[in-house]
């Protein structure tokens, strides 16, 4: 079975979210805020390093809740002095239900909700998009019918069904049997016998779960090996047992001095240079 496409993945999950309600997704806060290493320390710069401690603790404690209280100030610059505790707070601003925040940091955070909010409108949109090409796309392709073929189903077993192109199906004969007869006509797989490699290749694919497609049988037909030739003009010409009538005398008039006896001799006993010699 293949795997869903991306696209049909996508459709997947936009038709999930639209059936969960909002409540399961809850805003999450932004897990950091920007810090501008310049104009802190120019707001700071009349600080001490222990105010400035307590400032940059305020100033996440707010991130992090959203505001801080007088208690916050109270048990976390307790060992601070009334002056220095004093300068810090100034650093923040009460509202209407006794909460305090820092100014500058809550543009921070409105700049980057705006921000969340812009990019979170353009992903909807997006996705709406695609909802919609999704669509009209399953409806067209519903729409038409499917073309019918007059021609016999091919095997499930056949090597050129498995994996082919339409370049190919137009290309290339019906059926693997006449294209398997073109192989063994071909020059090049000459001392081949092209169903036997076929069969192995099958069988090779079985054991290596591959598929056994026609480009992975024309490689593999040109790596098999061929069986040695052999040249029909390299044999030696069968030697007569009886030999070229005379022999035996022109055998002994040749060879004066060696004292052959050539009357016990058989022919195909003598040296071929020899034979040549006498014949």
């Amino acid at each position: 079975m293949s795997e869903p496409s991306r696209s049909t993945l996508e459709v997947r999950s936009l038709r999930v979210l639209a059936q969960v309600p909002d409540f399961l997704f809850p805003e999450m806060k932004p897990p950091a805020f920007q810090f501008y290493a310049d104009d802190f320390l120019g707001g700071t710069l009349t600080m001490t390093l222990e105010e400035r401690g307590l400032y940059i603790t305020l100033l996440c404690l707010q991130w992090s809740k959203g505001f801080v209280t007088e208690d916050d100030f109270e048990r976390l610059g307790s060992a601070m002095a009334q002056p220095s505790r004093s300068h810090v707070r100034g650093k923040f601003q009460d509202d209407d239900r006794g909460c305090l925040r820092n100014e500058r940091l809550e543009e921070v955070r409105r700049k980057q909700d705006e921000f969340r909010a812009s990019r979170s409108t353009a992903g909807k949109e997006g996705a709406a998009k695609r909802w919609h090409s999704h669509s009209t796309a399953n409806g067209s392709a519903m729409a038409q019918p499917m073309a019918k073929d007059s021609s016999p189903s091919p095997s499930p077993n056949s090597v050129y069904d498995i994996g082919k192109s339409k370049r190919s199906a137009v290309a290339s004969p019906t059926s693997d049997s006449e294209w398997l007869e073109e192989l063994g006509k071909n020059p090049a797989y000459a001392g081949l016998s092209v169903p036997t490699e076929f069969a192995k290749m099958r069988a090779w694919c079985s054991a290596n779960s591959k598929q056994p497609t026609r480009r992975r049988f024309v490689n593999w037909l040109n790596r098999a090996e061929r069986p040695m030739a052999t040249n029909a003009a390299y044999k030696p010409a069968p030697v007569p047992i009886e030999g070229p009538k005379g022999w035996r005398e022109r055998l002994e008039a040749a060879y004066p001095g060696n004292r052959i006896n050539a009357e016990g001799l058989a022919y195909t006993q003598v040296a071929p240079e020899i034979r040549e010699k006498i014949a």
